[in-house]
């Protein structure tokens, strides 16, 4: 596919949800992530999301 045809492609499609991660990003939280995060890493970024949301 040519690339304009595939920039047009994606201008015509909608985004439905919400912006949470664009959200939380504005708010100074860029959270880790890749297949190397170990389960305390998991917890940290857990206990970070439930501090932001209360």
């Amino acid at each position: 596919m040519e690339a304009n045809a595939f920039a047009a492609l994606i201008y015509k499609i909608h985004f439905f949800g919400s912006n949470v991660c664009g959200t939380l990003f504005d708010k100074g939280l860029c959270l880790p992530s890749g297949t190397n995060l170990n389960d305390d890493d998991k917890i940290r970024i857990k206990d970070i999301l439930i501090n932001i949301r209360n």
